[in-house]
């Protein structure tokens, strides 16, 4: 869903909690993980899915914002998704080397990114990274199902 220049991905979302429940489920601590998100919206939508499970110490946060701050997990939401190319706001939004930077670099220990990924390869900063990361380290939703 799209609000102004902002959205929020619900299924991405709901990715997201069954994540979180796994990292406690095996001993991570709230407190120790962050979500990282480009849009403020979809970081509001996680912050309230989050809440309404019982979810309150996991720091959800725009790129912006998380700046300075690091968790020794951090899942990346993208949250686009479309079948189209990136509009002009979305690439230059996305596919931005310093947004890009601060998000990969905020954990200790795990990185997890959530995202469309025939979407994401459209901006290349992104699908290089993608790349040297290698299909090992790749899970696609298809393959859970």
């Amino acid at each position: 869903a799209r609000i102004n220049r902002s959205c929020y991905n619900k299924f991405e979302a709901e990715v997201i909690l069954s994540i979180i429940k796994n990292l406690i489920d095996n001993d991570i601590k709230c407190e120790d993980i962050g979500v990282i998100s480009a849009y403020r919206c979809q970081k509001l939508y996680i912050k309230k899915l989050l809440e309404d499970n019982g979810i309150n110490d996991v720091e959800v946060d725009t790129v912006y914002r998380f700046q300075g701050r690091e968790k020794d997990v951090v899942i990346l939401s993208f949250c686009k998704s479309n079948n189209g190319v990136l509009s002009r706001f979305e690439s230059d939004f996305i596919s931005n080397i310093n947004q890009l930077n601060v998000s990969i670099t905020r954990s200790h220990y795990k990185l997890i990114m959530i995202g469309d990924l025939d979407f994401l390869t459209h901006a290349l900063n992104i699908k290089k990274l993608i790349y040297m990361l290698g299909s090992f380290n790749v899970i696609h939703l298809s393959d859970m199902f």
